[in-house]
This record gives structure tokens, sequence and C-alpha cells, in this order.
């Protein structure tokens, strides 16, 4: 069951962008004061973004991740998004193997270039003990990391920690990502 501070969490992530908008003082000319707020208020593929992450691991005990991501800019500082996520988990000694698969809502902050803020929920369905069945699990991440930009694309390593961390749970705390983006 989602506890109530996931779905504030989820509220303000999907809520918060809206509220962060840049300001617009307007001009004399009332004629570009219309065109410039028409501009704002409608939706610009130009702050728009794809991108993700993938993971590799291979011997033993093989894992795979693919984590497709399309974001937003809402202004210079603010960004959320969602993503798609896959994990596939194998382990040879105790031949055992699981697929999961989910989505996610994310938000970032940049506190001062290239420094940000992140904030996530995620909810993965898949097998999270031995023999227990197929069942949802609900993380909420918290944390920061650095984004640098290159011209129309950046790549941001993040250390997240998750707060819904308890034994069901396919992280362990603190997770570091790497992940990239491309804007259109």
């Amino acid at each position: 069951m989602i506890s109530k501070k996931t779905i504030l969490l989820l509220v303000l992530t999907i809520t918060v962008p809206f509220f962060l908008g840049a300001q617009y003082v307007p001009e004399d000319n009332e004629e570009s004061y219309q065109k410039k707020e028409e501009k704002e208020n409608s939706f610009d593929w130009d702050n728009a973004y794809v991108g993700g992450g993938l993971g590799l691991n291979f011997g033993n005990i093989t894992y795979i991740n693919v984590n497709p991501i399309f974001g937003y800019w809402f202004s210079e500082k603010f960004t959320s998004g969602v993503g798609l996520n896959y994990q596939y988990f194998s382990d040879n000694i105790y031949n055992y193997s699981t697929s999961m698969y989910g989505g996610n809502v994310f938000s970032r902050y940049v506190v001062y270039d290239p420094i940000f803020l992140h904030g996530e929920i995620e909810v993965l369905n898949g097998e999270f003990g031995y023999n227990e069945g197929r069942s949802n699990f609900t993380s909420v991440f918290v944390g920061g990391g650095y984004m640098q930009r290159y011209g129309n694309s950046f790549i941001a390593a993040t250390l997240l920690y998750n707060l819904n961390d308890d034994s069901r749970s396919p992280y362990t705390n603190p997770l570091f990502r790497i992940n990239f983006g491309v804007n259109f």
C-alpha cells in the first residue's frame, strides 16, 4: 500500500513544475505582450528531451537495466519528466531469474549550475523475493547530482537514497546513476 508521504511527494512532483515557470514583465507594446504570453504558455519542443540510462553486468550474476526517459525544461533551473524501466536479473548460483518493469516520475532543480537536487517516484512490478510471486514495489528517491551540458545534450551523475528501502527493495542505498539526455 502506498503511504501518505508517497502520495504527497507524487502530487508535488507533478504540480510543482506548473508553478515554477519564468515570470514575464509586460512591455509597452500590447501585441508583443500577447505573442510572448502565448509562446510562454505553449509547449516548446526546444525544451523537451529524451535520454535515459543503461546498466549491464554479466557473469554468475547477470543484470540488465534499460531506462528511457522523456523530460521537459520548464525553466533554466527546473526539469521534470517520466521514464520507463526494465530490469532483468539472473543468479546462476541459485538458479534464479526474474524480470521487473515499471515507470517513474522525476523532477530536478539546479541549485547552482551544475549541481542539482533530484526527486523521483518509481513503481516496479516483479518478484522481489524468492518464491513470493509478482507484486508492485514503490520506491521514493531523493538526492542530488552533477550535470554537464554539451550544446543541446547533457550527461548527469546522480546519487540517490531510497526512502522506502526494505527487504523487498530491488535497490541498495545509496544508488548511483549516470544518464544522458538530448534536446529535440
